[in-house]
């Protein structure tokens, strides 16, 4: 499954083009600026058809929520890093009829993940460092990618494994995560439905191989 990151969208108009493609999603980023030096927030009157995810990077998770559950995504994801009580976070986001993800850097280890995966229906892998685009894939996100598949097959679970960062048609087979988030690598080019093609028949190959 491809969730186009639309972060490196800067005409508003555009919106409506991404969402004439065949992608799965559509990943929404918000930066604070504190959490992450850079800030971004979501302000466009633009509802999308496709189901979205909204992906907090912010410090104080609980406002956000509050402030971007009227947008209905399908998930929202927010930072295992973050500071906060991760239960209530999940349990805020569920009584709004929300699916729940949470995301982990590069550098935080998959172990702090485990009390929580029962309570959720998505882990966000960055394989990048978080808070722009147009970063290389870190190559240790293949681990990560498999320990958590191998903790959902030993806790009988089944949370979507997406993977954010980097992502284009040279490593986009890189990892066995069944989400990827892909930005820069279509919304950089003119004619995103045929980026979009090329990369499924990259995923669609290695299916058979």
């Amino acid at each position: 499954m491809i969730s186009v990151s639309i972060l490196g969208i800067k005409d508003p108009k555009k919106y409506e083009l991404i969402d004439k493609t065949s992608c799965n999603y559509i990943h929404i980023d918000i930066m604070d600026g504190i959490f992450v030096s850079n800030k971004h927030e979501y302000t466009d009157l633009y509802r999308f058809t496709h189901p979205t995810e909204i992906h907090l990077m912010v410090d104080d998770v609980k406002s956000y929520i509050d402030k971007y559950k009227d947008l209905k995504p399908e998930y929202i994801i927010f930072h295992i890093e973050s500071k906060q009580d991760i239960l209530e976070l999940i349990n805020q986001i569920k009584s709004y009829g929300i699916k729940v993800g949470i995301a982990i850097n590069p550098n935080t280890d998959i172990s702090v993940l485990i009390p929580y995966l029962k309570h959720i229906e998505q882990i966000l892998v960055m394989s990048v460092e978080p808070g722009y685009g147009g970063q290389e894939y870190i190559i240790s996100t293949m681990d990560k990618v498999e320990e958590l598949i191998k903790l959902r097959k030993q806790l009988d679970l089944d949370f979507f494994i997406e993977v954010d960062g980097g992502i284009n048609p040279n490593t986009i087979l890189g990892d066995n995560a069944e989400k990827k988030v892909v930005g820069n690598s279509i919304t950089s080019k003119i004619d995103y439905q045929k980026q979009i093609d090329l990369l499924n028949k990259l995923i669609e190959i290695k299916k058979y191989h």
